[in-house]
């Protein structure tokens, strides 16, 4: 058995996306690659309630590539936890010559 329940539905706030798209669209501008953590709850129906953006030391935006450290992920860990949410999706970019699209 997977250690979460399997999520039937997403709800993801149209802040939510704003902030996604907001959060990688400089990095698409210098035509590299970047991405967001999406925190929640994890059950059937899942609301996305926070956009984590992912920086600094550990983050790799480079065309074609976008990386986050192990340790980046325990902090985001660290912090999610203790507020009863989890890690619900990584969402990243990709290099294309199409407009931006969600």
């Amino acid at each position: 058995m997977a250690p979460y329940p399997p999520i039937e539905r997403w709800r993801i706030p149209e802040a939510a996306c704003e902030l996604t798209r907001e959060s990688v669209q400089l990095a698409g501008r210098r035509r590299v690659e970047s991405g967001v953590f999406w925190l929640g709850t994890r059950v059937a129906t899942s609301i996305v309630r926070v956009v984590a953006k992912p920086v600094g030391g550990g983050v790799v935006e480079e065309p074609w590539q976008w990386s986050v450290s192990p340790e980046l992920y325990a902090a985001v860990a660290a912090y999610d936890k203790p507020r009863g949410l989890t890690l619900l999706a990584v969402l990243h970019t990709h290099l294309s010559s199409r407009s931006p699209r969600m």
